[in-house]
């Protein structure tokens, strides 16, 4: 036996007669497949509530019904009003909707049909709840929720030690709202942490007591029911906000970054297992994937881990892309849906643009232009890329392109920039670094401008510039943008427009650069010229104590001091940077030092081991050969090898010096196949080169 609770307007209940056909139809079906094997035998009892919410306060009706009529495309049901019902219209909505979602059968965001249809049990389990409308408990709570008073709600019911004896241990519905409320009181900003203490360490603890508090309720209502996943989703999001609040810099230091985002990745597979359409889950559960669990592994070097987790989150985010395309906005209660989770649609067409461009192994290199290593590039030459970086850096246009034009107004141009759900200066910045990563990975990693790559480079610049002169929305008009000046200094360098380089970095520049920052400043003054400043700047990188990348700063003062004419200090440089880790580049930073200082033997050694381990780099294999006079013959790069690990290189050995089974015209003819010239003929001698591009 069943009961039908019917929602209608005042002149239906006069007229004794509902008909319900298309969508509205197809909405009730969808909650309830059974509703059109309904016969009139079956049905035990009918409500009958308003549906306007001016109506809420009216009386629901007992009605009876006279006749069930049903055809393929319409249900129409005809009855009589009894009496009313010691209960509201609104009140008894709420408490349908309440259990509805209580048991998993509809989101907590989500509407009812015009027609439910409850079975016995089912109906006897709703009319069991206490009554909303006579609970001033509940009531007060509802009230004080929406004036988001967390500690009014918060102090209601604590002390929380006894609240098992309390009568709110049975309600999962209100055991929620607390436990929101409790998890709002322990969110953490950088702004809130006092800097002193014991007032930070007494901060950190009452929060760290509503987290605790928060959890605990959250769990209880999954024990009252266990099939609600909306109730396992609040547990995760718990933890999600503690990961957010965790990797955020200056943020509480007092947890387990990966711990927190494993237990919420558990919790919302959880969710997603009892209903595979939560759009908001498969986000967030992306998002720690994708951005938040690679950066544990990095830190252990666990490389291929954090690709495996990225990878992960990719798929987590086109599940919620691919959920939310198929909700129909013709339908009204499935547009409601997209509406409530358009902003989890367009951050996830953002964040797999961020993950596909994390994972291009090689993105620039500072050593490139430092070292000056493209001057001796010709047409001819055999310059490759990783087809893996290429395809990565085309995925992340793909997607930051389609959240540029889907995260605005509709009907609103594509070519207007805008801020939505998305930062518009984040997205122009996105679209412009993705497009210069193109140009970078199309020119060999920065080796010769082909004319397909500059396109690529023409385009990142006009979109780097429209970021840096776009202004930000109102709440992040404080946010910096030296990074993306940062950017397009990078730019410029590669078309060695280095006053422009520098003048962009000034332009934006505070009181203090980031080290990073100061790295691609002082690489465009060395190219200018003007090394000795480029020096003071790098001084202040190394002085710096949140400076992660000290080793970068070393290198670029080793380049400095080639370009000022201190070699002795260059080569001391090098050799110490050689002391702490095995790099081609320190190599050929030393060779070009100990050259100028008239030790031939020692370069060409220095070059011939930084040919052997990365022979990609064709300027060397170049200078190699002509330091050495053809006496050294330099490592072939093959096309083939070039594979999915940057790293791959250093197993390339095909290198031979002469007299070991090469003649002199082997060596002539090996040299012409891999650089396209024969050193011999070139009147220009290794010392010459480095004095004509400024060492």
């Amino acid at each position: 036996m069943v009961t039908i609770i019917t929602r209608a307007d005042d002149s239906r209940f006069q007229q004794g007669q509902i008909t319900y056909q298309g969508r509205y139809l197809d909405e009730i079906v969808a909650l309830f497949p059974n509703f059109p094997a309904i016969t009139l035998d079956s049905i035990e009892d009918v409500i009958g509530i308003y549906w306007k919410k001016e109506e809420n306060i009216r009386k629901a009706k007992q009605l009876r019904v006279s006749s069930f009529y049903r055809t393929d495309s319409q249900v129409i049901i005809r009855f009589s009003v009894v009496a009313d019902l010691n209960i509201t219209s609104g009140d008894f909505y709420k408490r349908l909707r309440g259990q509805m979602i209580g048991a998993g059968a509809l989101e907590k965001g989500a509407y009812l049909p015009f027609c439910c249809v409850l079975d016995s049990e089912q109906m006897r389990a709703l009319m069991k709840l206490p009554n909303p409308g006579n609970s001033t408990l509940k009531n007060e709570i509802k009230l004080l929720k929406t004036r988001s008073d967390w500690g009014g709600i918060y102090n209601i019911i604590s002390p929380l030690d006894g609240l098992s004896q309390h009568p709110l241990w049975t309600d999962a519905e209100m055991l929620s709202e607390v436990g929101f409320a409790c998890g709002k009181l322990a969110e953490v900003s950088v702004e809130d942490i006092p800097r002193k203490e014991p007032e930070k360490t007494e901060f950190l603890n009452c929060k760290s007591k509503y987290r605790r508090e928060a959890e605990m309720l959250r769990q209880r209502c999954v024990e009252l029911m266990p099939n609600n996943p909306t109730y396992l989703a609040n547990i995760a999001y718990l933890h999600y906000q503690n990961a957010m609040e965790l990797k955020t810099p200056r943020n509480r230091r007092d947890g387990k970054l990966r711990q927190e985002a494993e237990r919420a990745i558990k919790y919302y597979d959880m969710a997603i297992s009892l209903d595979p359409n939560r759009i908001k889950d498969h986000y967030r559960k992306g998002y720690l994937l994708a951005e938040v669990l690679p950066n544990t592994y990095w830190k252990e070097r666990n490389l291929e881990l954090a690709k495996q987790k990225r990878l992960e989150g990719i798929e987590s985010f086109e599940k919620a892309l691919q959920i939310w395309e198929s909700l129909d906005p013709s339908n009204p209660q499935q547009n409601r849906e997209r509406s409530r989770c358009r902003k989890e649609y367009i951050k996830s067409l953002y964040s797999i643009g961020s993950a596909y461009y994390q994972m291009i192994v090689n993105e620039w290199d500072k050593a490139v232009f430092a070292l000056r290593l493209r001057h001796n590039i010709r047409e001819e030459d055999c310059i490759t890329y990783v087809p893996k970086d290429l395809e990565n850096a085309n995925n992340a246009w793909r997607y930051f392109y389609k959240c540029w034009e889907c995260d605005r107004p509709e009907g609103e141009s594509a070519t207007t920039a805008i801020n939505g759900v998305c930062e518009g200066v984040d997205k122009l910045y996105s679209l412009g670094k993705t497009a210069f990563v193109q140009y970078w990975i199309l020119s060999g990693y920065g080796q010769l401008d082909k004319p397909e790559a500059i396109d690529y480079r023409d385009q990142a610049e006009k979109y780097l510039v429209q970021s840096l002169n776009l202004p930000r929305s109102q709440e992040k008009q404080r946010q910096k943008k030296d990074y993306i000046a940062e950017r397009l200094a990078r730019l410029y360098i590669t078309k060695e427009e280095y006053a422009k380089a520098i003048k962009i970095i000034e332009k934006y520049r505070n009181c203090k650069l980031d080290s990073y920052v100061i790295h691609t400043f002082s690489m465009a003054l060395i190219l200018s010229g003007r090394s000795e400043q480029a020096g003071k700047e790098l001084q202040e990188a190394l002085k710096d104590k949140g400076n992660l990348d000290k080793t970068t700063s070393k290198f670029l003062m080793g380049c400095s001091f080639l370009g000022s004419g201190k070699f002795d200090l260059a080569n001391q440089v090098f050799q110490e940077l050689k002391q702490e880790k095995e790099k081609d580049i320190f190599l050929i930073g030393e060779a070009f030092a100990v050259a100028k200082l008239n030790r031939t033997a020692d370069a060409i050694e220095c070059l011939r081991q930084a040919n052997e381990m990365n022979p990609w780099r064709l300027s060397v294999g170049k200078s190699l050969e002509q330091l050495s006079k053809g006496k050294v013959r330099a490592v072939k790069p093959s096309r083939s090898q070039r594979a999915s690990d940057v790293e791959s290189c250093r197993d390339v050995d095909v290198y031979d010096r002469k007299g070991q089974g090469f003649d002199e015209g082997e060596v002539r003819a090996a040299r012409e196949a891999v650089f396209g010239y024969d050193s011999d003929e070139t009147d220009e001698t290794f010392e010459e080169y480095l004095d004509t591009h400024g060492y």
